[in-house]
């Protein structure tokens, strides 16, 4: 593989980072998760500015942030999602193709699944 075939699969990744990740850096930085959180976010911000990554945005994320009371975490947000992010673009008939393959599939939900695995002690004992 080349350097030029290596650069574009780095343009073919993507990440979506939903509003929660995106207003982590303008939390209170005081507990240690919530740094950690930010800063793992800011190096995937940083990977999207370098544009080794494409950051995915959704009409979800403009719905979302317009919600946000603070205005100033509202403006940031939003310069952000323009300034780096990318539009996602869906072909419909692809989605719904899946979609219905997947539902053919009848596929378990999760929890049914696991649940049917654990042994839960009998409530009357």
């Amino acid at each position: 593989m080349d350097g030029g075939e290596t650069a574009s699969r780095q343009r073919d990744r993507r990440v979506y980072l939903d509003m929660c990740a995106l207003n982590r850096p303008l939390d209170d930085q005081n507990q240690m998760r919530i740094r950690l959180e930010a800063d793992a976010v800011l190096l995937i911000l940083g990977h999207v500015r370098a544009r080794t990554i494409s950051m995915v945005v959704s009409p979800a994320h403009f719905v979302e942030v317009e919600a946000n009371p603070d205005v100033t975490k509202r403006e940031h947000i939003l310069l952000v999602l323009k300034e780096i992010g990318v539009e996602s673009t869906v072909d419909g008939i692809q989605v719904r193709r899946r979609a219905e393959e997947l539902h053919g599939m009848e596929l378990a939900p999760p929890m049914q699944h696991t649940l049917r695995r654990l042994s839960w002690p009998d409530a009357t004992s």
